[in-house]
């Protein structure tokens, strides 16, 4: 069964998306800001309900491995998919895929969003990540 948020998505509420897509150019590098809200606004509703859903997914597939340990293979393979997910955003470096696993703790409208899946997610994803990204460096 795919775990679901109780919060309502930003992506059905224009004004919302429009202060994040406002705060996201003021925090980082304006360019891929502005290039990741023109492929989000080149999909169509139903491929945005698609991406949304296959995001919830993969958060819901991460919250059933989370007792295996961020360094196990069922996590890492979970982190893959959030990282491959993230290409219908943008293609982020290691160091940005980091950094938003940070942000998903340090931003308290993301860690609330995560909590509804586990309690714990938000920085069990931070742990996961660093694994999965040292792994990347190790293995170049």
């Amino acid at each position: 069964m795919m775990m679901s948020i109780n919060n309502p998505s930003p992506v059905d509420d224009p004004g919302l998306m429009a202060a994040y897509e406002q705060e996201a150019l003021q925090r980082y590098d304006p360019e891929i800001v502005k290039a990741s809200w023109k492929r989000w606004r080149g999909y169509s509703e139903d491929e945005k309900a698609k991406i949304m859903a296959e995001g919830n997914q993969v958060y819901g597939d991460i919250v059933k491995v989370i007792e295996k340990g961020a360094d196990s293979e069922a996590v890492q393979a979970c982190i893959a998919r959030w990282h491959t997910h993230m290409q219908f955003f943008w293609s982020p470096s290691d160091a940005q895929l980091v950094s938003i696993a940070e942000g998903y703790v340090l931003d308290e409208r993301f860690k609330a969003t995560f909590d509804q899946f586990h309690p714990d997610l938000a920085t069990f994803i931070g742990e996961a990540v660093r694994v999965y990204v040292n792994r990347r460096s190790a293995s170049t």
